[in-house]
């Protein structure tokens, strides 16, 4: 009896130290936290960072209502088992969920749902940060990978273009080679050619003069020179 006698006080000590946390984290906490209902859905509680967040008047303004009203799209029949199915397993869960204040104004939370059992009675405990600054980073971060991968597709093509460019190039350069070395296989067959015939001509056993029209010695070979007693250099430019 006497144990026991010493225990409630304990006890009585030990949820009065519980209740001053809870309060002290519910009341001082940097999100807005509400507390619902699980079996109405309704909002029984919230704290000041919740009436400030949401623009409300008053605290009032925020108790008996569906925490959904305060989303700029309620969750669908399919999501809310979800929810309610991961809560029974789990006991919690979050998502992202675009928030509308008593104002109109809409941002961005961090929407967690943690079921509370006490003694008598459960509620959710409904915990909301506003991450609408980091949604905003992660949207120009967004934008900007997007424009670089815009901008590396550009690139791409560029590239592919001067590939195409440059195999152009190499397969023009390799024709002009063959070309070039059909060129010069032909003057070289020509400057063979050349030789035989001014060999043939040089010692012709028959002498034979080259003029021009109007008659004058461009080219004798020896066998005229011979004929006529004359140096084949000095055969030149003289009428015939």
């Amino acid at each position: 009896m006497a144990y026991r006698k010493r225990a409630v006080p304990a006890i009585a000590k030990s949820q009065s130290f519980r209740k001053a946390i809870f309060e002290a984290v519910f009341n001082e906490s940097t999100d807005a936290i509400f507390l619902v209902d699980t079996e109405t859905g309704l909002t029984v509680d919230c704290n000041e960072r919740a009436i400030e967040l949401f623009e409300a008047s008053s605290k009032e303004e925020l108790l008996g209502i569906e925490e959904q009203r305060l989303q700029k799209r309620p969750f669908t029949d399919k999501e809310l088992k979800i929810i309610a199915l991961t809560l029974r397993e789990q006991g919690f869960w979050s998502g992202e969920v675009e928030c509308a204040t008593k104002t109109g104004k809409l941002f961005w939370g961090n929407l967690a749902v943690r079921l509370i059992q006490s003694a008598d009675k459960a509620i959710h405990w409904v915990q909301i940060a506003d991450i609408s600054k980091r949604k905003r980073a992660e949207r120009l971060l967004q934008q900007t990978y997007d424009q670089l991968e815009q901008q590396n597709h550009h690139l791409q093509a560029v590239n592919r273009e001067l590939q195409n460019a440059l195999e152009e190039i190499s397969v023009a350069e390799e024709e002009l080679r063959i070309q070039n070395e059909e060129l010069e296989r032909l003057r070289h067959l020509a400057e063979q050619e050349r030789r035989r015939y001014q060999d043939l001509f040089d010692f012709a056993p028959d002498g034979y003069l080259v003029t021009d029209i109007c008659g004058l010695i461009q080219e004798a070979n020896q066998a005229i020179a011979n004929l006529l007693g004359r140096q084949r250099t000095r055969l030149g430019w003289e009428p015939n």
